[in-house]
């Protein structure tokens, strides 16, 4: 069996690397002594992977964790036991039983829900998500991974198909929703970029998370 949980990355933690946000999840499973399974090999480690990782800055209340266990045990008895040992900005929301041959829960990822506070001119912030809801590409230069003089063009609109943009009192809020493909994703930074936002000060989160179809990520959501 596997058991998957949704978890937080709270703003105490943001700005926490996706590598130690792992290891304090790693480290919490043997603190609770969780049955999870161990890899063969001569380095065995943890059989727990996470849907997608998070920028360092950017707080979440859906990210999920999937453990393979080694022997059965209840769900509620595995939240119990490991949110007491989960540090301080991690918390546990819902989890759920799936099968053991279901697909890793990387391959299961479709869509990013991102919600965007910041400040600014409103007219300016609104004339440029018009601009990008009307255009059929929004090109980008995106940095290739590892390799800061090397930049590849990316269509944005073939990940964000529109962002909904509301002015409250001086704030601006921006929500939008990323797809998720096999071969990478974007980072909710780069949509901003693509809009001429300077995003400082901007407050992000991730919100939610689909399977593709936007199915739930946890079967006990549909």
């Amino acid at each position: 069996m596997k058991i998957r949980m949704q978890i937080t990355k709270d703003a105490d933690i943001r700005f926490v690397s996706h590598l130690d946000y792992l290891r304090a999840i790693e480290r919490s499973i043997r603190r609770a002594e969780l049955p999870v399974e161990y890899s063969s090999g001569f380095n065995p480690h943890l059989k727990f992977s996470l849907a997608s990782a998070l920028g360092v800055g950017i707080v979440s209340s859906a990210e999920f964790v999937e453990m393979e266990m080694a022997k059965d045990i209840e769900v509620n008895i595995a939240m119990e036991c490991l949110q007491k040992a989960l540090p301080n900005g991690i918390r546990i929301i819902d989890a759920d039983v799936v099968a053991s041959n279901e697909p890793p829960l990387m391959a299961k990822a479709g869509f990013s829900k991102y919600k965007v506070h910041l400040c600014g001119d409103g007219d300016k912030f609104s004339a440029a998500v018009n601009n990008f809801n009307n255009s059929t590409k929004v090109i980008y230069r995106k940095q290739v991974p590892k390799h800061k003089e090397k930049f590849k063009e990316v269509n944005i609109k073939d990940f964000v198909n529109e962002v909904k943009c509301e002015i409250r009192k001086g704030e601006i809020v921006l929500d939008f929703e990323i797809q998720i493909f096999q071969d990478g994703s974007l980072k909710p930074r780069d949509v901003l970029n693509s809009l001429g936002i300077d995003y400082t000060d901007a407050d992000i989160e991730r919100v939610a998370m689909y399977r593709v179809g936007h199915l739930p990520m946890l079967n006990s959501k549909k």
